[in-house]
């Protein structure tokens, strides 16, 4: 069971209203669809600077799960969040999910793909043939339309930067050490620079529910999002 140790890396914001019940169901899943790997998991709960009881909340989960760390940032950033979460990983093989969007069924499906195949990340694609993408039209759109664009920009070859990542530590965590950007494009960032590496990237599809609505209106993405498009087009000169 050693080699199948693995880190999982959720980065928290404000989770107060469903952080709890969340980690509850996903050590409920995860007993029933991985009981040997239970015990051989850790799960890194990275809060950044939460103004709610996110972190209250955290500890006392951790005090309740033994395979719980908890990581506490002093200011709202996804990326460093993520960085931190993977830079005290004790283990092997990593996972990065987000609070309102985990799969066990993926995550085993993952490590076995990079322990089998010898593939070095793996990532869960909405759009991939075989998915269920139950989202709002708008934002299937939204990611349809924004792979396409990563196509023409940065010739990415993949069709989901966004969906659940497992990956071999010891590979992609130089590359996500350099990653530039702190935001929602950091996922993007990240693939894109795998790619550029010549790694080993395998997909595989999913379903997805949209168990809450995003924190952010489309409207107010846009201007990041191109401003991080540029900020990553200018990093890979």
């Amino acid at each position: 069971m050693q080699n199948k140790k693995i880190s999982i890396v959720i980065p928290i914001y404000n989770e107060g209203l469903i952080l709890e019940k969340e980690i509850n169901n996903f050590f409920q899943e995860i007993s029933h669809k991985l009981p040997l790997e239970y015990n051989h998991l850790e799960l890194i709960l990275v809060e950044n600077g939460s103004t709610d009881n996110t972190l209250e909340i955290a500890k006392r989960l951790a005090s309740q799960f033994s395979q719980i760390k908890i990581a506490a940032l002093d200011n709202p950033s996804y990326g460093k969040a993520v960085k931190h979460g993977v830079s005290i990983a004790s283990t092997k093989y990593v996972a990065i999910c987000n609070i309102d969007f985990w799969d066990i069924n993926f995550l085993k499906q993952g490590l076995n793909s990079i322990i089998k195949n010898n593939d070095d990340i793996v990532v869960a694609s909405k759009t991939l043939k075989g998915s269920h993408d139950k989202r709002n039209f708008i934002r299937r759109l939204i990611t349809r339309d924004f792979n396409l664009f990563l196509k023409l920009c940065f010739r990415y070859q993949g069709t989901d930067t966004h969906g659940l990542k497992v990956f071999d530590r010891k590979k992609l965590a130089p590359v996500i050490d350099e990653c530039v950007t702190e935001r929602e494009l950091f996922d993007t960032e990240f693939m894109i620079r795998a790619q550029y590496k010549d790694l080993r990237i395998k997909e595989l599809p999913i379903a997805i529910v949209e168990r809450r609505k995003t924190f952010h209106g489309i409207l107010k993405r846009i201007y990041p999002t191109i401003k991080d498009i540029f900020i990553i087009k200018k990093s890979l000169k």
